[in-house]
């Protein structure tokens, strides 16, 4: 069994139109929402902007092992859910479009004791498998798994991040 890390930040997803963002993000969302190692796109909160032709929101996901490796997989997933497969014109309306999908996020992971904090994007070709999404780094820092780190760099309140460290010493957390 796979460890499963923690990602949270935003997404902007791009198409031919602010529509068409909004429209892919919803496809996408009722897709990946019911995975095992799910992402949920915040549609609620979600903005279109016409100019740019995208549509932004936050998310949060279960990474397996990392998010890194949802991004990766996201395609084969979707094509290879026993769930998802009843919902092939899901998958048939989002391969019609050109779309690219953007994170900006944090990720932790306890068990393999990482931190990082990575801009990546799925980009798609109108009219192609949606397996065949192309996954492209953009960027990425990594950080000690510190309660300091857990705090400044994902958020966590002190109590929270402590606890992350429950049998280790606080001069080793620090």
């Amino acid at each position: 069994m796979a460890n499963i890390s923690n990602a949270f930040g935003d997404c902007i997803v791009t198409a031919k139109d602010s529509e068409t963002a909004q429209r892919v993000a919803e496809l996408l969302h009722s897709l990946t929402d019911s995975f095992g190692y799910y992402t949920h796109l915040n549609l609620e909160d979600g903005v279109q902007c016409k100019e740019m032709n995208t549509f932004e929101c936050s998310f949060y996901a279960d990474g397996r092992w990392s998010f890194k490796n949802n991004m990766e997989m996201m395609g084969t997933w979707i094509r290879n859910n026993e769930d998802i497969n009843k919902t092939s014109e899901t998958i048939q309306e989002l391969e019609k479009e050109d779309f690219k999908v953007s994170f900006d996020y944090v990720d932790e992971e306890q068990g393999c004791a990482f931190i990082e904090d990575a801009v990546a994007s799925l980009h798609h070709k109108a009219n192609t498998p949606i397996e065949s999404m192309e996954y492209v780094p953009e960027s990425c820092e990594c950080y000690d798994y510190t309660v300091k780190n857990l705090i400044e760099i994902c958020g966590y309140d002190r109590e929270y991040a402590e606890e992350l460290f429950d049998d280790e010493s606080e001069e080793n957390a620090y």
